[in-house]
């Protein structure tokens, strides 16, 4: 009878801990976050390369220096002619955004990220040009050399306020990090590029331990 009672309660506290990672949130089984605040209250001591002050005021540079950015910047095929560093209002006919950026100048072209260095984490803002144009989504890769880790699309994206939001996070080693239009039609940019390496939180053990007494203290009520 003992050993049935206490088989009980040890059965519980594997259910309950399950339960708990399960239950963890975007830390459980995800490795994609397209909500920012969380993504940057989650991650602390990232590089972040917001592309200021690389521009003149008013003004952009196209093909530029891509020393100390942290990454090169590209397109697909490794060709950086068309990578542009524009000030806020610095293309002419471009968006009037809120803070400097990096955009891919050409047309219906990706934008490939080449980290310097492996990283663990990585996100970013991206837009897209022009507004109401017939590009209105990209999909971003992250991979380990040939191998994709994970991939997601991004639908609506706006032109102007860089709102939209992904980062990568929980995938082992990220090389590179490849943007690809959807549609044809339109250029995709991007601002707040955050990466490097660190530690995935785990769920803290107090509420681990927390659940985990809750379930045991309801099941030897019910026996």
């Amino acid at each position: 009878m003992n050993k049935h009672v206490n088989a009980q309660p040890r059965l519980f506290v594997a259910t309950a801990i399950a339960a708990a990672f399960a239950a963890g949130g975007p830390l459980a089984g995800a490795s994609v976050i397209t909500n920012q605040a969380d993504f940057n209250s989650m991650f602390t001591g990232l590089t972040l390369q917001d592309f200021e002050g690389i521009a003149p005021p008013g003004g952009f540079i196209a093909d530029p220096d891509q020393t100390g950015l942290g990454a090169t910047f590209s397109d697909a095929n490794g060709s950086t002619s068309f990578i542009v560093i524009s000030s806020a209002n610095g293309l002419p006919g471009g968006p009037v955004a809120p803070s400097d950026y990096l955009a891919q100048g050409e047309l219906d072209s990706s934008l490939l990220i080449t980290f310097d260095a492996p990283v663990t984490v990585a996100g970013m803002n991206v837009a897209i040009f022009p507004p109401g144009g017939s590009l209105t989504s990209v999909t971003l890769e992250a991979f380990n050399g040939a191998a994709l880790l994970d991939s997601i699309t991004l639908n609506p994206l706006d032109s102007t306020a860089f709102t939209t939001f992904a980062g990568f996070f929980d995938l082992g080693d990220i090389t590179s990090i490849l943007l690809e239009p959807q549609e044809q039609g339109g250029a995709i940019f991007i601002d707040n590029l955050s990466f490097g390496s660190v530690v995935v939180p785990l769920p803290a053990p107090t509420s681990l331990f927390a659940v985990m007494g809750g379930a045991l203290l309801l099941r030897r009520r019910r026996v």
